[in-house]
């Protein structure tokens, strides 16, 4: 996993750790994580393997190295940090 350290992929990565997110695991390698902030409770597929979202954010804002906050929550309750 390479990251690009830009604010926009840190307040990311904030928002990660400050929402109140859920996941919840689906078909390997897919999970399901929802944001439970915003009061839409939208859920979105983040792939394990390819480290890719189906939000908006990470389908028109993210390019290599840069993950949306469903991607970077997934990442850090898989390693046991969140």
């Amino acid at each position: 996993m390479s990251v690009i350290i830009n604010s926009t992929n840190v307040d990311r990565l904030r928002k990660a750790t400050e929402h109140s997110i859920e996941l919840e695991i689906s078909e390997k390698p897919e999970v399901i994580v929802t944001d439970h902030t915003s009061g839409s409770g939208e859920a979105h597929v983040v792939n394990m393997e390819r480290l890719d979202c189906t939000c908006a954010d990470f389908e028109h804002n993210c390019s290599d190295g840069e993950y949306c906050k469903h991607v970077w929550y997934s990442v850090l309750r898989r390693t046991g940090m969140l």
